[in-house]
């Protein structure tokens, strides 16, 4: 995640169910070498699962935070910043994969897990302990606790690039997304859960990976994997300010912000044409095909982080239902999403890469369709339905993404894993700040109840129409630009298509 992307072979790591996935970095350096023994086959297996319980700890307390936000915002008296708790550290994921990835390349891994991990605790317990019901206390502690917990996702997916070969990498990287799928499911119960209890102890969560610590130590193979290399912290930092500024004026719609996010993209444009050694160029974003590409990402996950949420206001307005309630009845549909998100990579070999495109599109604008015609018809009607949505959202990421890294060189695929990313989580996170006033509406009027349901469920019903009307327009720009965006990119003949 977010978080939901879908973790693949050759790009993994998010925030769920329909999360956005959480963002992966490049692990593939053009230039470093291994330089750091390996660790035994066993040793290195048994580091992984434990890494791999860290990660889902982190992203189950993400999601978490994603379902519920909306009630803490009321809690702290919020108000419209309440979607700040989850945007903000949402688009800072992106940023965070993508200079991780980096890092692996030449840093002692677990140097990188120690930093990680002071960084999960001092989120975790700060924000547990010193939250002060203010808002912009929650947000700090919560993007602090995600620059943490995403070192231990990061970290795994190098270890397996890096020492696992054939079987071995790719049943690894079905654990992973088999975990990133059931983090997102008990994340759901334990958001709605807490939540009534005291919602603060959503910050405990990722407390528990210390019992892990000992042991992802001795793992861990220690030293430098390759010659150090020039990390652009300017680049990142100014990048990062418009990224948030951006963010924040979807959530709070200050002009003032819309104005100083224009100046900080302005000097990032100024200082990539000045700079030596940018960690990306101004050619890069000169190739169409690739911009063409990448802005299908961006519409495909433009509701991903809101679609839990407004599924909860949906069963708390009209079915009464509390927050543990309605992620009950989610269950089936997350588990239908992960068992489509694990074949994917099946299907799209089965199928192609436009058949799967249109397929995934296909489910997600039927399902969002389907739901805001049954939203007031019962919780069957609705359950039922969100399976056809999951299902979509399980296969979209492989189709996509495969079409986004294939207008690129393999010398910048490094680059463009991280702008998708990027593009991925900023969209994701802007969506929460768009859609979230939408769902405060209760009151149904011939202005407002476009197809006619009760009263209390015109908010969601309206999203749910919103939602398919942006899975078409992004199934017919697909349509529209596959020709170009395809040109001298499809997978050469013999080559596996991305799981």
């Amino acid at each position: 995640m977010s978080t939901l992307n879908q973790p693949d072979a050759h790009h993994q790591e998010r925030e769920a169910g329909p999360e956005v996935p959480p963002p992966v970095p490049d692990t593939r350096p053009e230039t470093a070498t291994t330089a750091v023994p390996a660790p035994s086959l066993g040793s290195l297996k048994r580091t992984l699962v434990l890494m791999c319980l860290v990660y889902a700890l982190g992203m189950l307390c993400f999601q978490a935070f994603n379902y519920v936000y909306q009630a803490i915002g009321t809690a702290i008296d919020a108000g419209p910043l309440a979607s700040m708790i989850t945007a903000l550290p949402g688009s800072l994921l992106g940023i965070f994969c993508f200079i991780y990835g980096g890092l692996g390349d030449f840093v002692s891994l677990r140097k990188m897990f120690v930093a990680g991990m002071v960084l999960l605790l001092v989120g975790s317990l700060g924000g547990f302990f010193l939250h002060f019901d203010n808002v912009w206390m929650v947000v700090v502690m919560r993007a602090i606790q995600t620059a943490g917990g995403q070192m231990s996702g990061s970290i795994y997916l190098i270890l397996c690039a890096r020492y696992l070969e054939g079987r071995d990498r790719v049943k690894y990287f079905g654990i992973f997304n088999a975990v990133y799928a059931a983090a997102a499911i008990v994340g759901l119960v334990c958001g709605g859960v807490l939540v009534t209890v005291g919602w603060a102890w959503l910050f405990m969560i990722p407390v528990l990976s210390v019992f892990c610590v000992p042991s992802i130590l001795r793992g861990l193979p220690d030293g430098e994997s390759g010659p150090s290399q020039h990390v652009d912290v300017p680049g990142f930092v100014i990048f990062g300010i418009g990224i948030s500024l951006l963010t924040f004026f979807f959530g709070a719609y200050q002009w003032w912000v819309l104005a100083a996010a224009a100046v900080a993209f302005v000097a990032f444009a100024v200082y990539i044409h000045k700079a030596e050694q940018p960690f990306i160029t101004p050619a890069f974003f000169k190739n169409s095909r690739w911009l063409m590409a990448v802005c299908l990402l961006v519409i495909f996950y433009f509701y991903n982080h809101v679609i839990a949420p407004t599924y909860r206001s949906l069963g708390a307005g009209l079915c009464g239902m509390d927050s543990a309630q309605v992620s009950l009845l989610l269950i089936p549909a997350y588990v239908v999403w992960i068992i489509v998100a694990t074949n994917s990579g099946a299907i799209y070999t089965k199928l192609g890469r436009k058949p799967t495109a249109l397929l995934s599109a296909g489910l997600l604008l039927a399902g969002f369709w389907v739901t805001a015609f049954v939203v007031d018809k019962g919780q069957l009607a609705i359950a039922l339905a969100s399976c056809v949505i999951f299902g979509g959202t399980g296969l979209v990421y492989s189709p996509y993404f495969d079409t986004v890294v294939g207008t690129v060189s393999p010398e910048e695929s490094g680059r463009a894993v991280g702008m998708n990313d990027l593009a991925i989580n900023v969209s994701a996170s802007i969506g929460v700040a768009v859609f979230t006033p939408m769902m405060s509406v209760t009151a149904a009027t011939p202005a407002n109840n476009f197809l006619g349901v009760a009263g209390a469920a015109v908010a969601s019903s309206n999203l749910f129409l919103i939602y398919g009307l942006v899975a078409l327009v992004g199934m017919v720009f697909y349509l529209f630009a596959y020709k170009h965006i395809t040109t001298s990119t499809e997978p050469v003949p013999g080559e596996r298509p991305l799981e």
